[in-house]
């Protein structure tokens, strides 16, 4: 239960950072290889150092219909 808590403490930490940038959205979302995007290297640092295993499994924030009205945005910390 203090894994699943803590992905859910880094995802919530991700949402409010997505909140207060609305309108750079778009450049969050990352497929969970390639480079990390700018915005969540230090967010992805922090997902890697404190969950197991997440070094071979990286998070994923899916980005969809963004524009200056919001976004759908899915996080998902393994």
């Amino acid at each position: 239960s203090k894994v699943r808590s803590d992905a859910g403490f880094l995802a919530q930490q991700l949402l409010s950072q997505m909140w207060t940038d609305a309108g750079n959205i778009a450049s969050y979302a990352y497929p969970g290889s390639g480079t990390v995007p700018e915005r969540i290297s230090t967010w992805v640092g922090n997902v890697n150092s404190s969950m197991p295993g997440a070094a071979d499994y990286p998070p994923i924030v899916t980005v969809t219909g963004a524009s200056s009205a919001g976004a759908t945005v899915q996080i998902t910390v393994r």
